[in-house]
């Protein structure tokens, strides 16, 4: 693997890293509500989805990045 595609892969799991710790309060915040109102059960599920649906924004975004 030369330079650049090194230098690529870097910046696509920066990209990635930042965009899921963007969404991480977001989740914890989803979570914790759902928690309060309607129990642990509910509470796992959509925290689930919500990560889920924080890593398919993160896989989006850095795939993005192209040369």
């Amino acid at each position: 693997m030369n330079a650049l595609q090194r230098s690529w892969q870097r910046a696509r799991r920066r990209r990635a890293g930042i965009t899921m710790l963007l969404g991480l309060p977001w989740t914890l915040a989803a979570t914790a509500l759902t928690l309060r109102l309607a129990g642990f059960d509910a509470a796992c599920v959509v925290g689930t989805l919500v990560l889920l649906a924080c890593a398919g924004v993160a896989v989006a975004r850095a795939r993005q990045m192209d040369r």
